[in-house]
């Protein structure tokens, strides 16, 4: 058996026992649905959600927030990062703007994204773009700073210069760190996204994932709350495997600059 196909077996082998422990365990200890529903029970409402339309509601409201912060974030943080390494004294204004920021959870300012915007659209992309720009700063920084000068007296030899030689030699060299931040940012954002929500409900009248989250738990449905967790799982699993690794396996894999 080689390598990839024994990882996958890996991986269906644990999520295999952990739905069947779900399964077996609230009805083994014939635990009320209110506590711990089965496995099938949240599935069942999952498959509801989707035949009435709700669930796509949620998660189109959600999404629709999501991908305007997180194209937002990694725009300012390239942008940002780019502009360190060009200006004189940028890195070192980088660096602190980083250790200042990026330990403060995003949730945290949420109540100032409330206090100047209200409960519209513009608060929760605020702090889903705080949420990501930090940590794609952090690893687009570390991703240039890795690049060896030598390509960089290249590109300058050729006329590069500015935008120009970021774009040409700092960028392509650094997309394994561009990607890796790409992850932490995007997993940064889809959980603020959702404690916001969880936290203080829908933006902009509309209610995504968190929002039916925390409706359920308010009318002790917890097999809806378990169906909202189930779905914020697939998106998580979706995006990593199905869009993520995708775009790696074919840049930075294809062209050998990753294992």
């Amino acid at each position: 058996m080689n390598k990839p196909i024994q990882k996958m077996a890996v991986r269906i082998t644990v999520v295999a026992v952990v739905i069947l422990a779900w399964e077996l365990v609230p009805r083994m200890a014939q635990l009320s649905p209110v506590v711990l529903p089965p496995f099938s029970s949240a599935v069942e409402v999952l498959w509801e959600r989707a035949l009435d339309g709700s669930l796509w509601q949620g998660l189109l409201a959600s999404l629709s927030l999501l991908v305007r912060g997180v194209g937002l974030g990694i725009l300012i943080a390239i942008v940002m990062t780019a502009g360190c390494f060009i200006i004189p004294g940028g890195r070192e204004v980088l660096q602190t703007l980083v250790g200042l920021f990026n330990p403060l959870p995003a949730i945290a300012i949420l109540p100032l994204a409330l206090l100047w915007f209200g409960f519209s659209d513009r608060s929760m992309i605020l702090v889903i773009v705080f949420s990501v720009v930090w940590a794609m700063s952090l690893n687009a920084y570390a991703g240039f700073s890795t690049i060896r000068p030598v390509l960089v007296d290249v590109g300058r030899n050729l006329g590069l210069r500015g935008p120009r030689l970021i774009a040409s030699i700092y960028f392509p060299a650094a997309l394994p760190h561009l990607l890796s931040g790409l992850r932490i940012g995007w997993a940064f954002a889809w959980r603020t996204a959702v404690a916001a929500e969880l936290v203080y409900g829908a933006a902009g009248g509309k209610g995504g994932i968190g929002w039916q989250i925390y409706l359920d738990r308010s009318e002790f449905n917890t097999g809806g709350v378990f169906a909202g967790l189930l779905t914020i799982v697939l998106v998580g699993l979706l995006v990593e495997y199905g869009i993520l690794n995708t775009i790696e396996s074919r840049t930075v894999k294809r062209w050998g600059m990753v294992s």
